[in-house]
């Protein structure tokens, strides 16, 4: 049976396992990225990562753009989903990259927070890394919202 209580920052409908789950059910081309790159998922928080291949690197060693934003939208749909269930037609609305500096090739790290739970709107930023050559200084930082017709 259906949770019909409304959702909550403060707790999870679905764990890990079970947005991997989902996301390979409802969505079957992604859910090999979705059980490789979710890492972690907590309350308000997941950490997503996606390892750079030479497809995602332009001239002079840099990740391609696209390939950041693709992970923001990853982590933000995966903490979406761990909050609210199934939640398939939740849709980004809003997707905002802010680059700081060049992100060499490597694994990408996107670190997502909720920043609120709305009936209508969720709203996450992100803080990406790259694991070389400075792990602890973000490549680039991003607001994100997915919005549904009614989240609660």
């Amino acid at each position: 049976m259906a949770d019909t209580s409304p959702p909550s920052a403060q707790s999870l409908r679905l764990s890990r396992e079970g947005v991997v789950d989902y996301v390979t059910r409802v969505w079957p081309r992604a859910g090999r990225s979705y059980a490789d790159g979710l890492t972690e998922l907590r309350p308000g928080y997941c950490r997503f990562e996606r390892v750079a291949t030479e497809l995602d690197e332009r001239p002079g060693g840099t990740m391609r753009g696209p390939l950041l934003m693709e992970a923001v939208d990853q982590a933000a749909y995966a903490l979406v989903l761990g909050h609210l269930g199934d939640a398939a037609l939740a849709v980004t609305s809003h997707l905002s990259v802010e680059f700081l500096r060049r992100p060499a090739i490597g694994t990408l790290i996107v670190l997502a927070h909720l920043r609120k739970l709305g009936r209508t709107q969720i709203t996450m930023t992100c803080d990406l890394h790259v694991d070389t050559p400075d792990p602890d200084r973000p490549v680039a930082i991003a607001t994100v919202a997915y919005s549904q017709a009614l989240l609660g």
